[in-house]
């Protein structure tokens, strides 16, 4: 069962994307993590796409230890890898270097 469950979470997490969505929100929450023999807050980045019909999409996922503009970057690269090479408007909450 947690096989079939993780095939499903890998197919989900590469996906073929839309080459072009009009608006992508972008925003990191910072959610406690456990590692090995601690805990700390940790960034993961969620990223919400209006489609053209006005539907929208969950784009990913993704997790960070800290929050800022390589971060970004990584994430449009996966993007980009996904078919993902054109946004109307990025609505982000201030974060520089988007």
């Amino acid at each position: 069962m947690f096989d079939l469950a993780r095939e499903e979470v890998f197919k989900w997490l590469n996906h073929p994307l839309e080459s072009y969505y009009p608006i992508v929100y972008i925003d990191s929450t910072f959610i406690s993590t456990h590692q090995v023999d601690s805990v700390s807050k940790e960034a993961y980045y969620t990223l919400l796409a209006v489609c053209r019909d006005r539907t929208r999409e969950v784009l990913g996922v993704f997790y960070f230890p800290t929050e800022g503009s390589k971060q970004s970057e990584a994430i449009f690269e996966r993007l980009k890898k996904q078919g993902l090479s054109n946004v109307g408007l990025f609505v982000t909450d201030g974060l520089t270097d988007i």
